[in-house]
């Protein structure tokens, strides 16, 4: 397992394309032009997305979990294990 900046990550409070984690420190900023504004938009999203990870990453564990409620082969399963390994694996 690999080993993330403490949750709960925030976006914000002062730029609202900027991920913290749970110390106050930034973990993530989305770039981009701000001068455009679906760019700007976007580059929200993206932020609020990222601040998202360890909640959605939690979400897919307790899914998958030891004995799902679904079967170990349905395609759920399949790309939430898919995704968890994404994130826990080692470059």
């Amino acid at each position: 397992m690999s080993a993330h900046s403490p949750a709960p990550w925030r976006v914000g409070p002062v730029d609202d394309t900027q991920v913290s984690d749970a110390t106050g420190r930034e973990i993530m900023q989305a770039l981009g032009n701000y001068d455009d504004d679906a760019e700007a938009m976007r580059m929200e999203a993206n932020a609020r997305l990222c601040a998202a990870a360890p909640d959605m990453l939690a979400a897919l564990k307790a899914l998958v979990g030891d004995s799902p409620p679904h079967p170990l082969d349905s395609p759920g399963i399949i790309v939430a294990r898919a995704a968890i390994a994404r994130v826990e694996s080692a470059p």
